[in-house]
């Protein structure tokens, strides 16, 4: 019997999976990223145990809550903005989306409008 065996489907998918450098990249990053999340988070509740005991429960709520939020959800909302925009929309989105950037650009004055604007006939501007 020989000691070469055939991998399963699902191994060889793995493995063409795993030798691509974007998944290894995009694997090496979220963990680094979720280590830096759980360093955060223990921070937070070190400087929340160092500023003291507080007098009432309050008052600890709103300081470990202001702390929360610039250590641990302001670096969530860079990490997720700085990842690639992959994928696409439901088509229903796009469209909505495409009508609502043509009438976006139409309302800037000097913008580029998806729809050519009729010409007038003369008299006052619409737009004043």
């Amino acid at each position: 019997m020989s000691s070469s065996r055939r991998p399963r489907k699902g191994r060889v998918a793995l493995r063409r999976l795993w030798s691509t450098r974007s998944y290894q990249y995009s694997l090496r990053t979220w963990r680094n990223q979720s280590w830096m999340l759980v360093a955060l988070t223990w921070l937070v509740q070190g400087i929340e145990v160092v500023a003291g005991p507080f007098p009432l429960l309050p008052d600890r709520v709103a300081f470990s809550g202001k702390l929360a939020l610039a250590l641990c959800y302001l670096p969530c909302v860079v990490m997720v903005l700085m990842r690639p925009n992959e994928g696409k929309l439901p088509l229903v989105l796009e469209t909505a989306l495409d009508r609502m950037a043509g009438w976006w650009r139409a309302s800037i004055p000097g913008g580029r409008s998806a729809v050519p604007a009729a010409p007038h006939s003369g008299g006052a501007d619409v737009r004043s």
